[in-house]
């Protein structure tokens, strides 16, 4: 007995010491770039898993000999075999192609799944919940990217160029979110930490909400941004506007993940989008979505990304990234101006009481110690680390004589009225906005608006306008 029990254990520590456990990230060749929801699996296998928002993944491996494949719709397939437990993996894109249509035999196979997912739309989409409350975590970044400055010489000759990549700002809030059905929201940033004056964030501080709709199981997106509304690949009509392709499928222990690339049919004439999504076969509901507009002459490009997590037996959204982009060009300048917006939801509540009274006309409010916090005091309330060059930007403009801080000094409290569009003036409030107002008959109209002061009570409004 003894030495069958010794054998057993040899066997054991044996199998356990074969086992490694590889992590890593998957980044973009080209840019460095974190790709998530990159299939990473052993070679041969079916089972594997995907990477998260930032391009980490966690693999059990079960020798050191064994081979990674790697694999993400527009790039390259890859097949690595780690030299440790932890390893970065880069992958290339494709060369792109023509877009065409791809013409199958039989049905379409990932119709069957999409069907599915619509028939589903109910009890997945966390709108249709009766409530919920939940922490949030967002962060905000404005960067100008890949910053290209054309070089020449004294006879106007290109002779080389310049790139810079400049970090401006970053801000950082704990909010709370609560809803009720069917449309009564309210956030709550509770506290709140950016790397130049407070009162330059006030604006940007409210945008997260608008840019990260839980809206993709609703017939339109609407992105409020650009004031658009983009038709969803999720609608009850998307098989005449949509072709959809079966990528792959990532099987696991109890479920399995469906990943379906889509694009419009050609010639088009609707606000379209492009991406793909991953469908998980535990309840057909989205898992992952990355879009990003077909229209590429608009002002704004965009690309937003979504996952979602099971809770209390619903699928709920995790994190939501947005990233903004606009071309720039000026002075011999050229480059991309990137606004990111990243939230993470957690400590999430389903279908608890809510009492009405905790909804009123103002959606969305800022404590009044949200803004006392700062860099030191805000790390115990982070849920993850910042990158080297997002902290380094808390120290880039603080500086005792920069203008940005001379300017805060002298205008920082006009400065903050006019972007928050109130003037306080004992208990009435004053909304700049208010004084030229234009119609199709005026054209421009002089006016003045007045309210009660909404930080003393902000249940009650009372608001008078009078205009000439």
């Amino acid at each position: 007995m003894i030495k069958q029990l010794l054998l057993f254990l040899f066997v054991c520590q044996n199998v356990i010491a074969q086992e490694i456990r590889v992590k890593g990230i998957v980044i973009d060749a080209k840019d460095n770039v974190p790709l998530p929801q990159a299939s990473v699996r052993l070679k041969g296998q079916t089972s594997g898993t995907l990477t998260d928002m930032e391009g980490r993944f966690s693999l059990r491996l079960k020798s050191s000999s064994d081979t990674l494949m790697v694999s993400m719709i527009g790039y390259e397939t890859v097949l690595v075999t780690p030299k440790g437990t932890t390893v970065t993996i880069k992958l290339r894109q494709k060369v792109n192609e023509l877009a065409e249509v791809r013409v199958r035999p039989g049905e379409n196979p990932a119709w069957a799944i999409i069907r599915k997912v619509l028939a589903n739309r109910p009890q997945n989409d966390p709108n249709q919940l009766d409530t919920y409350k939940a922490s949030a975590y967002t962060k905000i970044l404005v960067v100008v990217d890949s910053l290209n400055r054309v070089l020449k010489d004294s006879t106007k000759k290109v002779i080389g160029s310049k790139k810079i990549t400049a970090p401006i700002y970053i801000v950082e809030n704990i909010s709370e979110l609560i809803h009720k059905k069917p449309n009564k929201n309210k956030e709550t940033v509770v506290a709140s930490v950016n790397n130049i004056a407070q009162v330059y964030s006030q604006m940007l501080n409210y945008l997260p909400l608008d840019l990260h709709k839980i809206d993709f199981y609703s017939e339109l997106y609407n992105f409020p941004l650009l004031k658009r509304f983009y038709v969803n690949p999720l609608n009850s009509k998307t098989f005449s506007q949509y072709d959809f392709t079966l990528e792959d499928t990532l099987f696991h222990e109890r479920d399995s993940t469906f990943i379906i690339s889509f694009r419009p049919y050609p010639k088009t004439n609707f606000d379209a989008l492009k991406g793909v999504m991953h469908i998980n076969t535990d309840g057909y509901a989205l898992e992952y979505i990355n879009v990003a507009p077909v229209d590429t002459l608009q002002n704004f490009g965009f690309r937003i990304q979504q996952r979602y997590q099971r809770i209390s037996g619903r699928w709920f959204p995790q994190t939501a990234t947005t990233r903004l982009l606009a071309g720039y060009s000026s002075s011999g300048y050229t480059g991309a101006f990137q606004v990111k917006f990243t939230t993470q939801l957690h400590d999430v509540a389903l279908n608890i009481p809510l009492d009405d009274q905790l909804f009123d006309e103002v959606q969305r409010a800022m404590r009044s110690s949200a803004t006392r916090h700062t860099y030191e005091t805000f790390k115990a309330l982070r849920p993850d680390t910042l990158a080297d060059w997002e902290r380094k930007m808390y120290f880039s403009f603080k500086k005792p004589n920069s203008v940005v801080s001379r300017l805060d000094s002298t205008y920082g409290h006009i400065l903050g009225s006019l972007l928050s569009n109130v003037f306080e003036i004992g208990p009435i409030e004053f909304q700049p906005s208010d004084l030229l107002m234009g119609n199709s008959a005026e054209f421009i109209r002089l006016g003045v608006g007045l309210q009660n002061n909404q930080s003393n009570r902000p249940r009650f409004r009372l608001y008078g306008y009078a205009g000439y």
